[in-house]
């Protein structure tokens, strides 16, 4: 059973709104999405700033005030203030990096049995990736990633957060 503890209060994710989510995250990963350090639009973002697009386009909104734009502290701010949880459900994020600091996330987009069987996120490719016109040429996107334990497609992962919908960061 998952730990479930709430922070800061808020509401759950509904199953519709999990759906909204996990759609618009693959329809995003489909069009090609670039990564851009530190972006947070359509156009280019990183890892938390997709995050954060696909979820401000569902309508889930788990910050209180304007997200921070600094990418470490986005991360940081998943962990802290959104929901621990040990048995993730589509719609929830896996974290990597260090314990209490993480430095990259992604959507879990399916789960079969208990099991994650696919994470939609951005990857930067070879080389850092500061804007579009050189993310393109490094071929840096929005990817999936499926399989049995998918989250574990990095080294790193240091647990699951679930967004609840008015928690305040």
């Amino acid at each position: 059973a998952g730990r479930g503890r709430r922070r800061h209060g808020g509401v759950a994710l509904t199953p519709e709104l999990r759906a909204e989510i996990i759609r618009i995250a693959r329809d995003r990963a489909a069009a090609g999405v670039w990564y851009v350090w530190g972006g947070n639009t359509w156009e280019g973002a990183d890892c938390s700033g997709f995050v954060q697009r696909v979820l401000h386009e569902a309508g889930v909104h788990p910050w209180a005030s304007k997200f921070p734009f600094r990418h470490d502290d986005n991360c940081a701010a998943m962990w802290k203030t959104w929901e621990e949880t040990d048995t993730p459900e589509a719609g929830d994020v896996a974290l990597y990096g260090k314990p209490r600091a993480p430095s990259h996330v992604v959507l879990v987009t399916a789960v079969r049995d208990g099991v994650v069987t696919e994470v939609v996120g951005m990857s930067r490719g070879d080389s850092d990736c500061t804007s579009v016109a050189i993310a393109k040429t490094k071929g840096a996107k929005a990817v999936v990633h499926t399989g049995d334990n998918a989250h574990r497609y990095r080294p790193g992962f240091v647990g699951f957060r679930r967004p609840v919908v008015g928690s305040g960061a």
